[in-house]
Formats: C-alpha cells, sequence, structure tokens
C-alpha cells in the first residue's frame, strides 16, 4: 500500500499515465497474459476497455513471496526486459530491498534506504523506503 500512495500522486501530477494494480491483466503477447502487483501504463497506452491489451509501459513491479520469488526474480524479468519494459522493481518486504532491473540490465540495481525513480523529462520520484517498508 505504501508504494501505491507513494506512486499515485506522482503519476497523477506529471501526467504519466495509470498506475494499475492487481487484479490487472497485462497482455504482452498473443497468448501471454502476466497480473503484476503494480504497473504504469502511459496515457497513450491506456485501454478504453477492460481487455484491451496494454504494449507500452512505464514500470512493472511485483513484490515477492517465498513462493514467488523465483519467477518474479528470473522468468517474469527476462519476459519484461525482452519486452522492453523501462523499469521492472522487485520489491521485497523480507530484505527491505527493492531490485530494479531496466531491458539492457545483466545485474539489477538494489537500494535500501533512498530510491529515485525518473521518467525522461519529468522531475524525479525520490522515496524513503525505510518508510515504504516500515507501513
Amino acid at each position: 500500500m505504501e508504494l501505491i500512495l507513494a506512486l499515485a500522486p506522482h503519476v497523477r501530477m506529471h501526467g504519466l499515465g495509470t498506475l494499475y494494480s492487481s487484479p490487472a491483466d497485462l497482455v504482452l503477447g498473443e497468448d501471454e497474459v502476466l497480473q503484476p502487483d503494480l504497473f504504469v501504463a502511459p496515457p497513450t497506452a491506456t485501454p478504453r476497455k477492460q481487455r484491451e491489451e496494454i504494449t507500452a509501459l512505464r514500470l512493472v513491479i511485483e513484490i515477492v513471496s517465498p513462493s514467488s520469488a523465483r519467477t518474479d526474480r528470473h522468468q517474469k524479468r527476462l519476459r519484461y526486459q525482452r519486452a522492453g519494459v523501462p523499469h521492472y522493481w522487485v520489491v521485497d518486504p523480507e530484505q527491505h530491498q527493492i531490485e530494479v532491473w531496466r531491458p539492457e540490465s545483466e545485474a539489477g540495481a538494489v537500494w535500501r534506504e533512498r530510491m529515485v525513480w525518473r521518467v525522461p523529462a519529468e522531475a524525479p520520484l525520490v522515496m524513503d523506503l525505510r518508510g515504504v517498508f516500515a507501513g
């Protein structure tokens, strides 16, 4: 919930698109439907119908649990990287950290105390992760 509270005003204020939370389907391929915990689609990609395909993304977030960690960190990460998702976050509540992956990343950047999310040509969002994980 803390991530939504941090992201939603920033996305809205800067006209970055729409923040979706699960359950919301993300259709990346003909027969491939993923359901990330959170994602931001730019205004031009916002669907007019509930199941209309979203192909452009600004951010995808998965919050890992012991049962989803391997899938989120490997299979889903690789799929989002192949799709060119500019920012993929793997949020680990147990470790109090966020791994940030970009399409060209071979290793994720790990943020533990403070994190910056920047969409080109927009003001960055700076988050105090201690507050996010304390909530």
